[in-house]
């Protein structure tokens, strides 16, 4: 791993180097045609700090990029899948048909907000399925890891293990910067009828029952 130790250390020179000449100061003048091993130090320096500003860039682009990949949208029919569960039992879409789901994706198990998020749909459990409403998570975690979450915080419901990011993919809740490691909090509400009625990018995690309640309360007023 000599590279990273070799750009960091080229990069903290170039910009003490590069502090110096804005000041004026010959020293400054002097490094810049320092030799070393027949390259200009300073020319090394500022190939790094280009070098760091374009890696800066492909992220930033990666970040925009994956925000604006929504392959679903409201009134769409919610794509089917075919995945674990925390069990490791095989678990699809097509088989909550006439019943409300909420299909909310989630970046990792046992982190603060997802287990916020999950403890929220659990101390509201009843409440959800008095109103015949479904709860499925979805995250990258493998079904033991699910299985260790789900035991851990007593959770009732379904935890759905989208090792191939497939489903993730299907509904948008993947991309950008991290959505190759994670997937992103989204939350997808689905009718009867299998179509998505709802979408949430932006989620209370300590209430988000009470959010998914409130949307399906008013859907079926329409």
């Amino acid at each position: 791993m000599k590279f990273p130790v070799t750009f960091c250390f080229s990069l903290q020179h170039f910009y003490k180097i590069l502090r110096l000449m804005i000041k004026g100061s010959k020293g400054a003048k002097h490094t810049a045609v320092v030799y070393e091993k027949g390259v200009p130090v300073l020319i090394r320096h500022v190939n790094a700090f280009f070098i760091l500003n374009a890696i800066l860039l492909f992220f930033f682009i990666g970040i925009v990029r994956g925000e604006d990949a929504m392959p679903v949208k409201i009134g769409d029919p919610a794509p089917d899948f075919q995945v674990k569960d925390d069990s490791g039992a095989m678990r699809t879409l097509a088989e909550f048909r006439g019943k409300k789901v909420v299909l909310y994706f989630y970046p990792k198990d046992d982190t603060p907000g997802c287990t916020k998020e999950a403890c929220s749909f659990r101390d509201g459990y009843s409440t959800l399925q008095d109103a015949g409403i479904v709860i499925l998570g979805v995250s990258f975690d493998s079904p033991e890891a699910h299985r260790k979450f789900k035991e851990k915080h007593k959770l009732p419901f379904a935890l759905l293990s989208d090792e191939k990011k497939e489903v993730a993919r299907a509904y948008g809740a993947s991309g950008g910067l991290l959505g190759a490691l994670l997937a992103k909090r989204y939350t997808y509400l689905i009718d009867e009828n299998g179509k998505i009625v709802h979408i949430f990018k932006k989620v209370d995690v300590k209430n988000h029952a009470e959010e998914v309640l409130q949307v399906f309360s008013e859907h079926s007023q329409k």
